[in-house]
């Protein structure tokens, strides 16, 4: 648990701030939840985004970081969440356009985890698998946060295999749009430092294969890695065609 630690709550209409107990523990009250229409049917529900950050020191390097932690919550019932801080998670970021280009806002994007595994399956048929969910904002923006990395071996190995062990599907839900399943992002989970661990245990491995007269291990031409920028993946970006009209 961690004591002292400010917690933004924000949504359509409204922003607060509390700060966490010596249990590590917070509360937001009074918060707008479902929206009834005249008749008593639910017309909408309230969405809020729940974010916290604390600076932190890794040692043995004496570098600063910055511990994050970002949630969506429906609120159509009272809640009970669990924000967990780490300097690894990865976030990724894209846009969701129309077919002209146009930025679709109020999309939902949905992501989902997958493990190229096939020991995972039975784990699976009795398991959640890991999702995400953000909106897209104005300018069709979204934000997808928390997202757990691979490790460098399991990156390691996608440099030559092509073929990524974690990786996120995402699929956008939008009024009077599709997204047509060849506009499906699959995205490698992979953070620039974890990128460049590879890389150098695949040029370390190399350089003993060079000496024991074993063959080299290339990356793979044309291999699909994503734009990051520090834990930050981007242009992660996501078209969906207009529904014709009858």
């Amino acid at each position: 648990p961690l004591p002292n630690v400010i917690v933004n709550l924000t949504g359509k209409s409204l922003t607060k701030q509390a700060v966490t107990d010596a249990n590590g523990k917070f509360v937001f009250t009074n918060l707008t939840g479902l929206t009834f229409g005249p008749y008593g049917g639910v017309v909408s529900c309230e969405t809020y985004e729940i974010s916290a950050e604390i600076p932190v020191q890794s040692d043995p390097n004496n570098m600063n970081y910055t511990a994050t932690v970002k949630q969506y919550i429906k609120l159509d019932s009272d809640k009970d969440i669990n924000l967990k801080l780490r300097t690894d998670l990865i976030t990724i970021k894209g846009r969701v356009t129309d077919s002209n280009g146009q930025p679709i806002s109020g999309a939902k994007v949905n992501a989902k985890l997958g493990i190229n595994d096939h020991a995972m399956d039975e784990y699976w048929e009795n398991h959640t698998q890991p999702k995400w969910v953000a909106i897209s904002n104005n300018d069709g923006m979204y934000e997808l946060h928390g997202i757990e990395p691979a490790n460098f071996y399991q990156v390691f190995g996608y440099l030559f295999s092509g073929r990524p062990y974690k990786y996120i599907d995402i699929k956008v839900i939008a009024n009077g749009f599709v997204q047509h399943k060849n506009n499906i992002p699959r995205v490698p989970i992979m953070s620039e430092d974890i990128l460049n661990q590879a890389r150098n245990f695949l040029k370390h491995i190399n350089q003993i294969s060079q000496k024991t007269g074993r063959p080299i291990i290339h990356e793979k031409e044309g291999l699909d890695l994503p734009s990051t920028n520090g834990k930050t993946i981007t242009g992660i970006d996501i078209m969906l065609e207009q529904v014709e009209k009858e």
